[in-house]
């Protein structure tokens, strides 16, 4: 565990390497439903941004009631997290998986930008992000707690294996499609706990 701020806090070795490579093998087999999301911010889609289109896979949803069927699969990592943590789950809102490619770039030469700064819910909650791979393409989090014209990186994390970043999830945070290499899959989690520390 590595405390970047006050409420940005950095993990490694969330599970096991050989449960890893299974939830891998699961995840990028023919027989995982991924579903295509013309544009994978939509959560701020009152602003007019360029769309990043990507895939995603709802594996559980507060709101809506959505339950995968593969959910019991990928529960332990949030589980093992909230140990390291030293947290007390209250409630999970959205557990989320989400895929992009490097679709974004016509030249290497581009510099990276970051997709559109958004929150995942209004209401008071942690996110966390679960990197399956390394790869390029920062999670950006920024100091802002409200919509805005500039916002201010508070911490970029660069996607490593069996890693996660955990934050406030009323801060604002973007995340980055890779440029160099063609996948990224993150585990995004929206949930209500208590501190222990």
């Amino acid at each position: 565990m590595e405390k970047l701020t006050d409420d940005i806090i950095k993990f490694m070795g969330i599970i096991p390497e050989d449960q890893l490579n299974e939830l891998w093998n699961t995840m990028t087999s023919v027989d995982f439903d991924w579903h295509y999301v013309p544009d994978v911010t939509w959560e701020n889609s009152r602003k007019p941004a360029k769309p990043t289109p990507g895939f995603a896979h709802l594996l559980f949803n507060r709101d809506t009631g959505v339950a995968s069927p593969y959910l019991e699969q990928f529960k332990p990592i949030l589980d093992n997290l909230l140990f390291k943590a030293d947290m007390k789950l209250e409630e999970v809102m959205r557990l989320r998986l989400g895929f992009l490619m490097n679709t974004r770039y016509n030249f290497p030469s581009q510099p990276y930008a970051h997709n559109e700064p958004h929150i995942d819910f209004e209401e008071p909650h942690y996110t966390a992000c679960f990197y399956f791979n390394d790869c390029d393409g920062e999670t950006v989090i920024f100091h802002n707690r409200e919509e805005s014209e500039r916002y201010q990186v508070a911490e970029k994390h660069m996607p490593l294996k069996n890693s996660a970043v955990l934050f406030d999830g009323g801060r604002y945070h973007a995340s980055t499609c890779p440029k160099m290499l063609d996948t990224r899959i993150v585990l995004t989690m929206n949930f209500k706990a208590e501190r222990n520390v």
